[in-house]
């Protein structure tokens, strides 16, 4: 009888100990998040200028090398923040963790991708203007 109870035991502490899942966000995952929310208002307001200052240089779109700088990034906005990449970024639900791969981060299916820079910042350096 005490053999059983001791292996019930410790089946029950192993359960409880390997199936325990923290949901904490880490600090960049965190301001990877406040990213997102600075990028959905900005391109609501159509701030191209703003946006361009969140680009890491040159600016991959759909997997090639797109925009150089940020004039570039400027007067090609409109083929970089497409209807679908506009609402890729708006139908981002904030309250979901954020995808990230390789030190990435992903918004929606994967429209934009940007990381943390050694300072902190985060900046985006690749759009998929379509990811249907």
């Amino acid at each position: 009888m005490k053999k059983v109870l001791r292996s019930f035991i410790t089946l029950f502490l192993f359960c409880c100990v390997f199936t325990s899942v923290s949901f904490a966000a880490t600090q960049e995952e965190v301001a990877a998040g406040e990213f997102i929310k600075k990028l959905q208002l900005l391109a609501a307001e159509g701030n191209k200028q703003e946006l361009a200052k969140l680009v890491d240089y040159p600016l991959t779109i759909n997997g090639k090398k797109g925009a150089a700088n940020a004039d570039a990034f400027v007067k090609r906005y409109n083929e970089i923040f497409t209807k679908d990449v506009q609402s890729c970024l708006r139908d981002h639900d904030l309250k979901e963790p954020v995808f990230s791969r390789n030190g990435e981060y992903m918004v929606g299916q994967g429209c934009i991708w940007f990381f943390p820079t050694q300072q902190g910042n985060m900046v985006i350096n690749a759009v998929n203007t379509s990811t249907k």
